[in-house]
């Protein structure tokens, strides 16, 4: 239990005077050092397993030891004040028991009707220092994801570039980002170091046309593994701890690279997948660097004349070609279908009526003509033609005519996609407040419901076993049960896990939870086969987490099958798709009555069941939110007479086969 949800559950108990062993429960749950002040007797009346831990002195002697000799600050004329004080922290010195100092951060708790208690919940301030940093490096994840949406928007591209590298730095923590461009030189193709922040001295300037080919695809180099460029061998020799890179765009390495690197610490386990976002964001920008550039070009060569036609098949934003009155002359198909006109509607119509959104862009586009360069008029919300608003990032282009006369060219961004991601990256955030509200709530909870069940069996054993009041009793701890697995179930959604990530023999896996399951399966007339197929790798993945999906989806298929029986079925295999090569699947299926087409659409929801009296709704929920933090896939589909779940896990590093003869009981 988190120390301000112990606060939360101590400080209600102020209403009452609580006793000894309620406050014990409570301090045991905590995760914080944790001393029960006794303010009659003027001594420690309880210490938790965490401030056992943290003095190293034993219960019995901290119950012995005078409060002073723990806390030497801490006088007992002091604490009579402090009693009467609402709740307040302070700086402290504890002393353990090797007679060391140990800085921790006190937090004086009344509790009692008459304050009879003083909680002191104590927590080192090298872990609160931590905690801090922790949650500061959260909000600054969150406000580089939603800077990286805005960097293609930027009209400079170093702008652009020095955003995203400084939005790489706060995702991956890794000192170096270097980002290295094409020379666009076809007889000497090679990339040059355009953009980088932090040291970069152990990095190579240049990166050659041989080492090209070898960095296609992202790769993760470590001391001790294999090298694959002349990149490598620099970071070899400057001793680096770990260089990532990504191409820009795998199908055209020229492009460009991006590196990140450091010389001391371990890279995060996502750094590959965080530095393809990054690569993605950086080739969006400059390709729509690049469709602004030919399309000056274009109009250059093209003697002043419109030249729409002439870019349709390389310009994917909307173009609109306006004359010196502003008024429409052409349009390019992606412009057509960005706001729903065909260009012979809107030709010689004002742009004012064509781009019609909450805020007027006429001020700013005539401010731009004026200047004579091309300019970033800004985000605008504008109405499509069906009268559905999006967000478009507005360029103005003045064009060069052969008689001197005015015109300009409007590129119209369609920003639908990078909003709809900051739109996700806020959901993400409140979505995580929610799970932490959750966690606190089901710990509150799950206390009380512990209690009750007790007090429930000791009533049973003072009644006779024929008294009528004892089926009622087995009734209400039948709903404890139900209520505390729920409290559990919800612990597991909702927390913040951190998964030990190891190469995973699924094959085996299945064959154990199968083998435990045996005598249950056979009870209910349920047969089962597993088949693993010859040179199954193994995945990456969290071995106790995978555990418990196949257990919940064996539990769900044994279940559907219990009435009549029927077959379970487990395969795995490598992924037989086009572009799935890398990925593991696990197929589940039964024999089952199937599930109804309106159930199916919402079998992941959380608390969605069928099962009123005994689901929790939150099985499937929690097995999806495991095969999201995997970087897998689970999708399910179902006909009257079976139910099929297909898991797809990304395959180990390490390569390992395993086979699994067919079994049938």
């Amino acid at each position: 239990m988190a120390r301000s949800s112990l606060l939360q559950a101590l400080t209600r108990l102020g209403q009452r005077t609580p006793g000894l062993e309620e406050i014990a429960a409570l301090l045991d749950e905590s995760d914080h050092a944790a001393l029960l002040y006794d303010v009659k007797r003027q001594g420690t009346a309880l210490a938790n397993a965490r401030a056992i831990q943290l003095t190293a002195f034993t219960r019995l002697e901290i119950s012995e030891l005078e409060l002073e000799q723990l806390l030497p600050e801490l006088s007992k004329e002091r604490m009579v004040s402090l009693v009467r004080r609402a709740p307040t922290s302070r700086q402290l010195s504890l002393i353990q028991r090797s007679g060391g100092e140990l800085p921790v951060m006190a937090t004086f708790t009344p509790l009692g009707r008459t304050r009879e208690w003083l909680l002191i919940s104590l927590q080192p301030l090298s872990e609160l220092t931590q905690e801090e940093t922790e949650e500061e490096l959260q909000k600054q994840r969150w406000a580089a994801l939603s800077n990286l949406a805005l960097a293609p928007r930027q009209a400079r591209l170093d702008v652009a570039y020095q955003r995203i590298l400084l939005a790489g730095q706060l995702l991956t923590s890794a000192p170096t980002l270097a980002l290295y461009i094409g020379m666009g030189n076809e007889q000497t193709e090679r990339l040059e170091r355009h953009k980088h922040l932090g040291p970069v001295e152990h990095l190579p300037p240049v990166i050659g046309a041989d080492d090209l080919a070898k960095l296609r695809l992202p790769y993760l180099w470590t001391p001790g593994k294999r090298g694959l460029a002349n990149l490598h061998n620099h970071a070899q020799v400057g001793k680096l701890s770990y260089v990532a890179t990504t191409p820009l765009d795998q199908d055209n390495p020229t492009d460009g690279l991006l590196v990140a690197a450091d010389s001391t610490g371990a890279p995060p386990d996502d750094i590959l997948v965080i530095l393809q976002i990054l690569a993605s964001t950086i080739i969006t920008t400059l390709q729509h660097n690049r469709q602004i550039a030919e399309l000056q070009n274009a109009l250059r060569t093209s003697g002043g004349q419109f030249a729409g036609h002439l870019l349709l098949d390389e310009i994917t934003d909307g173009v609109i070609f306006l004359d010196g009155q502003l008024l429409v002359q052409s349009m390019n198909a992606p412009a057509e279908l960005i706001l729903g006109y065909a260009e012979e509607e809107i030709r010689g119509q004002e742009i004012d009526n064509v781009l019609i959104g909450a805020k007027s862009l006429l001020p700013a586009l005539r401010s731009t003509i004026e200047s004579g360069q091309a300019g970033n008029l800004g985000d605008f919300h504008l109405h499509h033609r069906d009268g559905n608003t999006f967000l478009a990032n507005v360029h103005a282009v003045p064009l060069p005519t052969e008689d001197g006369s005015e015109a300009t060219a409007v590129l119209i961004s369609d920003l639908s996609e990078h909003e709809e991601f900051r739109l996700r990256t806020q959901q993400l955030e409140q979505k995580a407040v929610l799970g932490d509200v959750m966690a606190r709530f089901a710990h509150e909870v799950r206390n009380p419901i512990n209690n009750l069940s007790t007090s429930l069996q000791v009533m049973a054993a003072q009644l006779p076993e024929d008294d009528p009041a004892q089926a009622r009793i087995e009734r209400m701890r039948e709903d404890c049960e139900r209520l505390a697995k729920l409290m559990q179930d919800v612990l597991s959604f909702s927390g913040a896990h951190e998964y030990k990530m190891a190469a995973v023999d699924i094959g085996q896996l299945a064959k154990r939870i199968l083998e435990r399951w045996r005598p249950h399966m056979t009870r209910e007339n349920v047969s089962y086969r597993l088949k693993v197929t010859e040179n199954t790798p193994l995945v990456k993945g969290d071995q106790d987490s995978l555990e418990r999906v196949l257990i919940n989806l064996i539990s769900n298929a044994s279940k559907a099958m219990s009435k009549r029986g029927g077959l379970l079925s487990i395969r795995v295999q490598p992924c037989q798709e086009p572009g799935e090569s890398q990925l593991v699947e696990t197929v589940v299926s039964d024999t089952g009555p199937g599930i109804p087409e309106e159930v199916l659409a919402r079998i992941f929801d959380p608390f969605f069941t069928t099962d009123k009296k005994k689901g929790t709704g939150l099985g499937l929920a929690i097995t999806k939110g495991i095969i999201n933090a995997h970087r897998g896939q689970i999708e399910v589909s179902s006909v009257p007479g079976g139910t099929v779940f297909r898991i797809k896990l990304p395959r180990a590093d390490e390569t390992k086969f395993q086979i699994v003869e067919g079994e049938e009981i």
